[in-house]
């Protein structure tokens, strides 16, 4: 008992960490599908950049499925999952990277959902390690991040894959989904992301003083961390007009809360002495109803090298 409490405290003196961050998201007004493949490439601020495309959105062909419009109207920037692909791997090459020599990193939410992007991530960089839980939350902190450097070939480097996910339901609701095999279309079932959306509801109530902050409980230690990610956001979450613009805002929301924690954790991880350069694109998964293709929008694209520092914004060319 007395070693459970001690690791109490510890989690708890870890997860209460200040998750300020000063960004933005972009806004997510209606917008056309771009011309070009490809990311659209954009600082992490949102504003776009001149980078040409370099893209071939028939260079891979994981996905199968029919276009999804909706996805693109409500999400700007959103791209297939073949498309970022194309670019990721032509960036990498770009930077220098040899992809069979490139370990892939991820931390995208446990959802069954999430694996098909995993699955052609593997296909890519033959390996895929993972360092994120719950809501995509990279929970596997600095002895994570150390222990996946350990495991980059010989003269290679890295890449991380990260950022949570929104559902989008065949009638058009964000926050949910249809799911395969499940014929109910009600249900907590179709919350998608379930995690984020029971944190974010959890934080507005105790913002109206409808109910107290979530313990730390080791039994849920995942879910107490989100909803502890989240918690400063809980008057911009709770200032939503209405469901689907707050369920439109809660990824952005959170992949803030996210980048601000993996970043601390690749500084500190970087520290001891393990060589690759880390390439790190985060963004925001998109999951549609069975037979359409799911999409990911693109938010920030870094180079790091070896001991942490930063390199480049790989949305632009190597200078």
């Amino acid at each position: 008992m007395k070693l459970l409490h001690s690791v109490a405290l510890f989690v708890n003196s870890l997860l209460t960490v200040s998750l300020s961050f000063a960004w933005i998201p972009p806004a997510r007004q209606i917008a056309t599908r771009p011309k070009s493949v490809g990311f659209p490439r954009r600082s992490f601020d949102g504003r776009k950049s001149s980078l040409s495309s370099t893209a071939s959105s028939d260079t891979f062909q994981f996905q199968t499925g029919e276009p999804f419009p909706y996805a693109l109207e409500v999400f700007q920037g959103a791209v297939t999952y073949n498309e970022m692909l194309s670019y990721l791997n032509n960036k990498l090459l770009e930077y220098g990277y040899s992809i069979p020599q490139t370990l892939c990193a991820t931390s995208l939410c446990g959802d069954e959902m999430n694996r098909p992007l995993e699955q052609a991530l593997s296909q890519t960089f033959c390996e895929n390690y993972s360092l994120g839980g719950l809501a995509g939350c990279p929970f596997g902190g600095v002895t994570s991040f150390k222990k996946m450097k350990t495991h980059i070939p010989d003269g290679g480097n890295s890449v991380i894959v990260y950022g949570p996910h929104v559902g989008i339901s065949q009638d058009g609701r964000i926050g949910h989904v249809d799911r395969a095999q499940i014929s109910a279309t009600e249900g907590e079932h179709t919350l998608c992301c379930r995690s984020a959306i029971l944190a974010a509801n959890h934080v507005s109530q105790v913002l109206r003083g409808e109910a107290e902050a979530m313990p730390m409980d080791l039994m849920d230690a995942s879910q107490y961390f989100v909803g502890n990610m989240l918690r400063p956001y809980a008057e911009r979450l709770e200032a939503h007009q209405d469901e689907n613009s707050k369920m439109m805002d809660l990824p952005y929301v959170l992949f803030e809360g996210q980048t601000d924690l993996l970043y601390r954790i690749i500084q500190e991880g970087s520290q001891f002495g393990f060589p690759g350069a880390v390439a790190v694109l985060g963004g925001i998964q998109i999951n549609t109803p069975p037979g359409y293709l799911d999409y990911y929008v693109p938010l920030r694209f870094e180079l790091y090298n070896a001991e942490g520092q930063y390199l480049a914004n790989m949305f632009e060319s190597p200078s």
